[in-house]
């Protein structure tokens, strides 16, 4: 299976995505999803750059309070049940039953999870064995940790699918399902979501970025999950505001022919716990929707 980090971005020639961001606030209408694969860490450490300037990547965004023009309130959907491609990842037996947070006093990065992602490089040096992260480590640990408190989609999306997968074990964090898991005073769960909300802002995540139309992810979406969890390649959807503010993280699972060129890519919301959601593409003029509040 590929533990390669790629991101699919769907150029829309006509607006028609509503939902809701990673935080709490409304998301104005987005431009541009994207699909992303997702594995469990490479056996190589991640590129750390000590002399880089941390500033907040183009790519990490939490809402900034931008408003839909969509007041209706998200809706599950009815599917049928059959798919063109399934991965059979469902979110009431394989999501999680909490809903996404941010900036509830949760725990997000430590020292140890920044060693865990680059390494000994991120440190300035060591105390009694205990890593002593070096300013850019902790400007940029800083940086990320408060970006979280918008929301963390995007780790629980991930983490939801390496669960599934089986690249991840539930019961190392309490339960041996992922529903089962919960998130109130559960710092090594809280960690690892956290862990892989900020793999976003790494490479190979951050160059890993190649365009598509709204058809091209529906196909990449159609190969991809008919391989199963044994696979190659998983993904995770992220869409973001026109303006490229907000943005919202979710997990495809299963995509539905519902004839006449329209399908539906099945998703599970980090929003929503529990909840069948879709994506409707339409591969006649290229154009997708998602409902949300």
């Amino acid at each position: 299976m590929s533990h390669r980090l790629i991101r699919l971005f769907a150029l829309l020639t006509v607006l028609a995505l509503l939902l809701s961001a990673c935080s709490d606030a409304p998301l104005a209408s987005p431009d541009e999803p994207y699909a992303e694969s997702v594995g469990e860490e490479e056996s190589a450490e991640e590129e750390y750059v000590e002399d880089e300037e941390y500033v907040e990547d183009e790519e990490i965004r939490t809402n900034d309070g931008a408003e839909s023009d969509n007041g209706d309130a998200a809706e599950s959907i009815a599917s049928s049940g059959e798919f063109a491609s399934d991965l059979g990842f469902r979110p009431a037996t394989d999501g999680f039953s909490f809903e996404n947070y941010g900036g509830q006093g949760e725990e997000n990065l430590t020292v140890v999870d920044l060693q865990r992602m680059f390494g000994d490089q991120v440190c300035s040096g060591f105390v009694d064995d205990v890593c002593i992260l070096s300013p850019p480590g902790q400007q940029w640990m800083a940086q990320i940790n408060e970006a979280m408190t918008g929301g963390h989609c995007e780790g629980m999306a991930v983490l939801s699918n390496l669960f599934y997968t089986g690249q991840i074990n539930p019961a190392d964090f309490g339960a041996a399902s992922t529903p089962e898991l919960e998130i109130a005073g559960n710092i090594e769960l809280q960690r690892e979501i956290a862990y892989w909300w900020a793999t976003q802002a790494t490479q190979p995540s951050r160059s890993g970025i190649v365009a598509q139309t709204p058809s091209g992810v529906v196909n990449t979406l159609l190969t991809s999950l008919a391989a199963g969890p044994e696979g190659g390649d998983q993904f995770a959807i992220g869409i973001y505001n026109r303006d490229g503010s907000g943005g919202h993280a979710i997990t495809p699972y299963a995509v539905e022919d519902r004839g006449d060129g329209i399908y539906w890519i099945m998703v599970y919301d980090n929003n929503y716990p529990g909840d069948e959601r879709a994506i409707e593409v339409d591969t006649n003029a290229d154009t997708w929707r998602y409902s949300g509040s």
